[in-house]
């Protein structure tokens, strides 16, 4: 398990890191990997919002819209991504999340008006026995 409280705002159309990676290493390469990344985000007229979980370099789940808005104010945006991955290694492996908006911003991990205001993002790695 890891915890972050550090607030990332996302303004742009690429995928951006918004942190709370963890690292786990499997014990045979036959097990899987439960991945669960949970925090509360804040958006302004972010339109869309995507966000994908990342191993090492490789792009494993995506969510094209986790969420939408176009209101000019701040929207309550609980974010919950959830994956149960196979990565077939007893090698280090480093789950990370990233996100991305087609509107003005999100701010992960934020209360919104800044990304002082934060939440406690919560990664929780799981190893699941194949």
């Amino acid at each position: 398990q890891a915890t972050s409280t550090t607030g990332v705002t996302v303004s742009s159309s690429s995928y951006t890191s918004i942190g709370a990676s963890a690292d786990i290493t499997p014990s045979s390469t036959s097990n899987k990997v439960l991945v669960i990344n949970c925090t509360g985000s804040m958006a302004y007229n972010a339109g869309d919002i995507a966000m994908r979980i990342v191993r090492d370099s490789t792009e494993i789940m995506v969510q094209g819209r986790q969420a939408y808005t176009n209101a000019n104010d701040w929207v309550g945006n609980p974010v919950t991504l959830m994956y149960l991955d196979s990565p077939s290694s007893t090698s280090s492996i480093t789950y990370s999340f990233e996100c991305k908006v087609s509107g003005n911003q999100i701010e992960y991990n934020s209360t919104g008006g800044g990304t002082t205001n934060v939440n406690s993002a919560v990664t929780l790695l799981m190893e699941i026995e194949g």
